[in-house]
Parts: structure tokens; sequence; C-alpha cells
């Protein structure tokens, strides 16, 4: 069992994600990152060390991506039916950006176990 309270956080996601209004959000290749003020209803979705619902973080496309979350990062939890389906982010810091066999090798590279 997790709790936000843990952190760093490892999350899975889709590198590239929709906005409201139109548009998407894409994470950067490496490094630390935060979306503006304007991005920020929607954020991007991750599964915490890569559990949940695939579809629910954008995992459907072809590029992959590993965040890590510090304790200043701020998250919110998505859920449906009582049951946590992903977590909600606007900044982070990029570890890995790119095929989705490499981002599961990075989730647990980092100690995570999916």
């Amino acid at each position: 069992m997790w709790t936000l309270d843990i952190r760093p956080l490892t999350l899975l996601c889709g590198a590239r994600q929709p906005q409201p209004g139109g548009g998407s959000a894409n994470l950067p290749a490496f490094g630390h990152f935060a979306l503006p003020e304007g991005w920020r209803t929607c954020g991007f979705l991750g599964l915490p060390w890569g559990r949940g619902l695939p579809e629910r973080a954008g995992l459907n496309g072809a590029v992959w991506a590993v965040v890590r979350i510090e304790a200043d990062d701020a998250v919110e939890i998505v859920e449906e039916g009582g049951a946590v389906e992903a977590l909600r982010f606007h900044s982070g810091f990029v570890l890995y950006r790119g095929g989705g066999g490499g981002g599961r090798d990075v989730v647990v590279w980092s100690g995570c176990d999916p």
C-alpha cells in the first residue's frame, strides 16, 4: 500500500497528453518541468509505480515517460468507484522519455515492482 506521503513518487505515463480546450502538453526529454498556470486545469495523469489502468495515463501512445515527483510537487488522486486510477501532476522531473519497454525498465530500475 502506498500513500502520497511517500516521496519521491515514480509515475509512468504517456509523454503527450490532451489538455482541456484542445491541444496537448508534452513532457520534455529529460529534466525538471512545470506546466504554465493556464495549462494546470488538467495536467498530466500518471500511474504510481506503474500500477493502474494504462489508458488512464496515456500509455496507449508510442512515447512513454517516467516522472519523479518530489515533496514540493503537488499531486492529486484521480479515483473512480473508490479505487485510485491515476495521479494528476503539473510538475516533476522526467527521468525517461521514449518507448514503452524502456519506460518499464526505468520504473523497475528505480526500485518499483509494476
